[in-house]
Parts: structure tokens; sequence; C-alpha cells
């Protein structure tokens, strides 16, 4: 469901980075939707504020769901996912 209290100004913005979620998450641009994710999660106390939000394709948004962390099939160990604010 999309956040309402997410600013007009900060949704007109996505089409303009579509290309780079294309390249990102690699998926086919003709059936790419993207969507605002919420870094720190809501359900987790994330805020609804600039600082939190980024931009997403909506699969991978939705995979991500409320999860901060995973365990990483290499090490077994829990990692934090990535965050786009902190790493590059």
């Amino acid at each position: 469901m999309p956040d309402t209290h997410i600013a007009a100004s900060w949704r007109e913005i996505l089409p303009y980075v579509h290309r780079a979620i294309v390249s990102i998450a690699g998926h086919n641009a003709g059936s790419l939707a993207i969507s605002v994710d919420h870094v720190l999660p809501k359900g987790v106390g994330g805020a609804t504020a600039m600082d939190n939000l980024a931009v997403a394709c909506l699969a991978c948004n939705l995979a991500k769901s409320d999860r901060i962390g995973a365990v990483d099939p290499l090490t077994a160990l829990r990692v934090p996912l990535f965050n786009p604010r902190k790493q590059r």
C-alpha cells in the first residue's frame, strides 16, 4: 500500500531515477515499477522522513519488507541489509 504521507515532490522524482534502478536491479525497463523504500522500515521504528527514504524497484522493496538483516550464505553470519545512505 502506498504511503500517502510521502511528499508529492518526492514522488515526482521517481520517473527520473528509473534508469538507475533498472541498471542496479537488473530488471526489464518496460516492466519495472518503482517505489519509495524506508531504509529503516516503519515496522521497526523508521520514520517517513527524507533522510530515511530511498528509491527502490517495487519487487525489491516488497521482498525486503520490514527486514533489516539477513544470513550471509557464505559465512552463515547475520549481517545488515544494504543501506544506500552508508554504503555505495
